[in-house]
């Protein structure tokens, strides 16, 4: 079996502040719709190397949401608007929820 593995993050700037690569402390306002947005255009990115591949087994994706601002809760409660590639296996989202910052994982093509 295949595995892709990729984060998510809320935009480019957040990525950037993350990683420790931007001297900024504070990001700006932050909406779920923005970064179910962006989740979905990060499956569909995603969706397009899996061709390049051309491996004779089955690939998942694995998304690590680094977005400490959204939670596995924000997720699910937009399911209807992620979009579901139809070429992995299992697209595999792991993410923080909740005041105990429990890890959560769901496969989003099931959900």
């Amino acid at each position: 079996m295949g595995l892709e593995v990729t984060h998510l993050f809320y935009d480019s700037e957040e990525a950037k502040m993350r990683l420790g690569r931007s001297t900024k402390e504070m990001h700006g306002l932050e909406n779920s719709t923005n970064i179910i947005g962006t989740l979905n255009e990060l499956l569909k990115q995603k969706e397009k190397k899996i061709d390049k591949y051309n491996a004779p087994f089955p690939t998942a994706l694995l998304i690590r949401n680094a977005s400490p601002v959204f939670g596995m809760s924000c997720f699910l409660s937009n399911k209807r608007a992620i979009y579901k590639p139809g070429k992995y296996t299992h697209v595999w989202f792991v993410s923080k929820d909740g005041n105990y910052n429990d890890w959560v994982m769901k496969d989003l093509l099931t959900v």
